[in-house]
């Protein structure tokens, strides 16, 4: 008779296959009896370990004719699903299955044995390959979800652990260290007290260029071993703490060669090549080792798109003595995605490393960062451990160790000025990018660049890179719609894109037909940890001027004066004008003519959700000053305008319906 072939598994949730379908294999002792089998291929289960395990401390008078039950149940099982029932043998000591099962964990050990025999030989590559191939068979912790603990089961995550240590440090020598650090920050939280995993997360951190970060991995966990053990770290963690802060990468004591970070010395390299001994002595006699930083943000899955006037310009500054560079934009226009662009182009040429910060300046729920916060981030990043505490002492500590290095700094999603000074470092061969909403126009020789919306073809492009397929190419005009709906707007084409790819057989049309409504269309652009509404409030947060941007909204004009902000607010004109420079200089409106201001859809959409409870009374005055200003010029009376709400007056003041009419500055009532 032929039967099928019968796969087992227990690294992860007990698993049988057979004919690679999932098979039932009875109650929880059954399972329970068949893990212990499979733990040990090969080896003999005595009937009294059984009960051992099966019952604990107290079984049943039965219970040896019970295991009889359990086993038969399991051929039964097995049979029924079409493999050999005998692949469960009876043997004089009890029961085992041969040591030839197909079992996920004797393919894990073999694999593992594969890689740490292509390791002794020198073949670095191969054996990390096979080590992942093995690590990978892993749906999870050993036996999981069986509801109890399994002798033995232990064994297995014993040896992931350590082949996950000899993949990890073959991994980091062979130069992968960024792609680690997730993997390795997900370990030491599910194991905070083993060393080992800590101290290659630093040396993955580090060598990232995320030298603050890997320092305090370090300090996190001497004070959970104090905390839990009263202990402090081990050689291993101690010396991973002195490599960071001397910034001296061969006392990590990697097996292979240590991996450098880009731009080292001939004096690193030739240091990477000594002993261990020989190579601490030679780094602590060297005066002229210093930290290379490397902390730009990683580039975009997506790749970057556009904005090559904006790129070339940048790219131009960088030959100057010391260029600072302010990108400032409203909110979703891309400043940030420009700006670790072109740092990433030019980082070659910071040849002493690069430096970045997120100021918190436009992240929701996230107050801003002080200046002393950043310092002390950049000086342990430049091999200063101890940061003074005023912002000023730290200051001129940062522009000290700066004046003679070619360094490039990214300081995204700033707040103002003051909150930038500070973080400029002192040497003429620095370059400085800061990204804001507001433009540092008093930042002392900034480069300012003024971002706008996207241009038609480069949104196309956007579309096309997020949604990863062909469908704006199939349907050109279904594209072209979607990216004018989002006004060219960056975060608002990812979004689209981001839905798009999420349901690869969404037709473009179904995308477009959730933008048309524009009451809805808000709401049509969030997605995941991204949302256009959220990114504008931000702009909004400590606005004195909210008010009168909601008022704008609900007047839902294309254009606004000062004569129209005045009659909205009911205040005289210089007071109007005064708030809508402040709302320009906010970037939530643009000045597109002198005396005149205009909003982006999107945000002209969002400020109509902020209209206060006032707006009707508002829109009476506005509206009746566009009346007097027309009658005004034909030289007739005008009848007093009812306002809502007036006996026998109209439900509703729609300025919306005057588009047609050019906004003249109206009369005051």
């Amino acid at each position: 008779m032929s039967f099928a072939t019968v796969e087992f598994g227990i690294l992860g949730p007990l698993e049988v296959l057979v004919g690679g379908e999932p098979v039932h294999v009875g109650g929880p002792r059954a399972r329970a009896a068949l893990a212990l089998l499979l733990l040990g291929p090969g080896r003999a289960v005595s009937v009294e370990r059984l009960v051992d395990v099966l019952w604990g401390q107290d079984p049943p008078s039965s219970a040896r004719g019970q295991v009889a039950i359990v086993v038969s149940t399991l051929r039964r099982s097995l049979r029924e699903a079409g493999a050999d029932p005998s692949v469960i043998e009876t043997v004089a000591a009890g029961y085992r299955v041969p040591p030839a099962v197909r079992l996920d964990a004797l393919e894990a050990e073999r694999g593992i044995a594969d890689g740490r025999a292509a390791a002794a030989a020198g073949r670095q590559a191969e054996a990390a390959s096979a080590m992942r191939r093995a690590l990978a068979l892993w749906r999870g912790p050993t036996l999981a979800t069986l509801g109890r603990t399994v002798p033995g089961s232990a064994v297995w995550e014993e040896l992931r652990l350590a082949a996950t240590d000899e993949c990890v440090e073959l991994e980091l020598a062979l130069g992968r260290h960024g792609e680690l650090v997730a993997e390795l920050t997900a370990l030491v939280a599910e194991h905070p007290l083993r060393e080992r995993s800590r101290a290659q997360l630093m040396r993955a951190l580090y060598l990232n260029g995320r030298r603050a970060e890997a320092l305090e991995t370090y300090q996190a966990g001497r004070d959970l071993l104090g905390a839990e053990l009263g202990l402090e770290p081990g050689p291993e963690l101690r010396r991973a703490q002195r490599a960071v802060l001397t910034d001296e990468p061969v006392l990590f004591r990697s097996p292979a060669r240590p991996v450098l970070l880009q731009g080292s010395s001939p004096h690193e390299h030739a240091a990477a090549s000594c002993s261990p001994d020989a190579c601490d002595a030679a780094d602590q006699d060297d005066p002229g080792f210093v930290p290379r930083p490397a902390e730009l943000p990683a580039a975009a899955a997506a790749g970057f798109v556009g904005r090559a006037v904006e790129l070339r310009y940048i790219h131009k500054l960088a030959g100057e003595d010391l260029p600072i560079v302010a990108i400032n934009g409203p909110g979703g226009v891309g400043k940030s995605s420009l700006a670790v662009e072109a740092a990433r182009r030019l980082a070659e040429g910071f040849t002493d490393g690069q430096l970045y910060a997120d100021l918190h300046g436009a992240t929701p729920g996230l107050a801003p960062l002080g200046p002393a916060e950043v310092l002390g981030r950049f000086l342990r990043s430049l091999g200063s451990p101890d940061v003074p505490a005023e912002v000023d002492e730290a200051a001129a500590r940062f522009r000290s160790l700066t004046a003679h290095r070619r360094l490039l700094v990214l300081l995204d999603n700033a707040t103002g000025v003051a909150q930038v000074r500070p973080l400029l470092p002192a040497g003429p061969r620095c370059m400085v990018m800061v990204t804001s909403r507001r433009p540092l126009t008093t930042l002392d020789g900034a480069a300012h660049v003024h971002l706008k919306a996207m241009a038609e073809d480069e949104a196309l492009s956007l579309l096309e890179s997020a949604l990863g397929d062909s469908r704006a190419a199939a349907d050109p005009e279904a594209a072209r719609e979607i990216v004018r709906l989002c006004g060219g707007l960056p975060l608002a084409v990812r979004i689209v894109g981001a839905r798009g790819a999420a349901r690869p057989s969404r037709p473009l049309t179904e995308l477009r037909a959730a933008l048309v409504e524009a009451r809805t269309r808000l709401d049509s652009l969030e997605y995941a940890d991204l949302a256009v509404r959220t990114s504008f409030s931000v702009g909004l947060r400590d606005e004195p001027d909210a008010p009168l941007f909601g008022l704008l909204g609900a007047l839902d004009a294309r254009t606004y004066t000062p004569g129209v902000a005045a009659a909205l607010l009911d205040c005289d004109e210089a007071e109007a004008a005064a708030a809508l420079r402040r709302l320009a200089d906010a970037r939530l409106i643009d000045r597109v003519a002198p005396h005149r201001y205009a909003m982006h859809d999107l945000l002209r959409l969002y400020a109509r959700e902020l209209a206060p409870s006032d707006a009707r009374a508002a829109l009476g005055r506005t509206a009746h000053g566009y009346l007097a200003t027309v009658a005004e010029g034909r030289q007739q009376p005008v009848d007093p305008l009812p306002v809502a709400g007036a006996a026998g007056g109209v439900d509703e003041v729609r300025p919306a319906r005057h588009r047609a009419v050019p906004a003249p500055r109206p009369a005051r009532t």
